[in-house]
């Protein structure tokens, strides 16, 4: 487990072991922090605060750790009815076809 394909085992976990403290055994090993450890099983992103058998993992499992992306950007505003001045008003066309309305 680790974001270079290097495949670390981890043993004597619990059903009962947290996320967090799995993201904390494999910064441990392997330096990775925890801010950028995003773990994947069977194509489904693992919370933090979920133990393994919220997921159904059991022994010998393999989890995947892809790179957390940081950032985006800001959502558009889709419209503010707050300002009255603000607002306006869009007419569609006349000639459009009769299935748009």
């Amino acid at each position: 487990m680790s974001l270079t394909g290097e495949t670390t085992s981890l043993d004597d976990i619990l059903s009962s072991t947290l996320m967090m403290t799995i993201t904390k055994m494999i910064r441990d090993r392997t330096g990775q922090s925890v801010s950028t450890q995003r773990m994947i099983y069977a194509g489904k992103q693992l919370w933090d605060e979920k133990a393994l058998l919220d997921d159904n993992i059991k022994a010998g499992c393999t989890l995947h750790i892809v790179k957390r992306l940081r950032g985006g950007g800001m959502a558009a505003m889709f419209t503010d009815v707050t300002n009255d001045n603000a607002m306006r008003s869009t007419a569609f066309s006349s000639s459009a076809p009769s299935w748009r309305d």
